[in-house]
């Protein structure tokens, strides 16, 4: 069933786009980034998220260019920044978002994030995925209990992050091959 709808998901993420990228546009969600200002997230500390980092920055639409908010009008499926949910079955609220970090060290980057609620006012983290490198642009995708992970609209890959019982959050990266 996770491997269906990522294939899906995949699917939708490289063909529904394609023919929407002007080539004045194209490439913006490769060239646009973000500088990690945020000592919390969600309330969290960054350093409890983790001990390495020295800030973040969820990503959110106001954070976008003009023409990258643009474009995401003419996305035709759902593109997210923070998407709540129960993605591991248990009956509590869970909160995926995406953003940016920055190490002590200087080193940049960015994040999926996914948390837990611990009361009506609190979260904390129960998964991470890092990506190290520009604090770029990124987002969600949502297909039943499957979430998406990309930073591009054209490219043939990305994330699915899916929930096992056995093994808790599990990344599974999944390509479309062209002939």
């Amino acid at each position: 069933m996770h491997n269906r709808s990522l294939t899906l998901l995949a699917a939708v993420m490289l063909f529904s786009t394609g023919a929407l990228a002007s080539e004045e546009s194209a490439v913006w969600w490769m060239t646009e980034t973000y500088k990690p200002s945020k000592a919390k997230i969600e309330g969290i500390p960054v350093k409890d998220i983790d001990s390495t980092w020295s800030k973040a920055l969820p990503l959110s639409k106001t954070l976008l260019s003009g023409e990258a908010q643009a474009y995401l009008g003419t996305v035709p499926y759902g593109v997210f920044f923070s998407v709540d949910g129960d993605f591991n079955e248990d009956k509590v609220d869970d909160r995926a978002l995406v953003g940016v970090y920055e190490k002590a060290t200087g080193e940049k980057g960015k994040f999926l994030l996914i948390l837990t609620r611990t009361s009506p006012r609190s979260w904390k983290k129960a998964f991470l995925r890092e990506l190290g490198g520009e604090p770029g642009f990124s987002y969600i995708t949502a297909d039943g209990g499957t979430l998406g992970w990309s930073g591009c609209f054209e490219c043939d890959a990305g994330e699915g992050i899916i929930w096992t019982k056995d093994k808790g959050y599990q990344v599974e990266v999944e390509s479309i091959e062209t002939d």
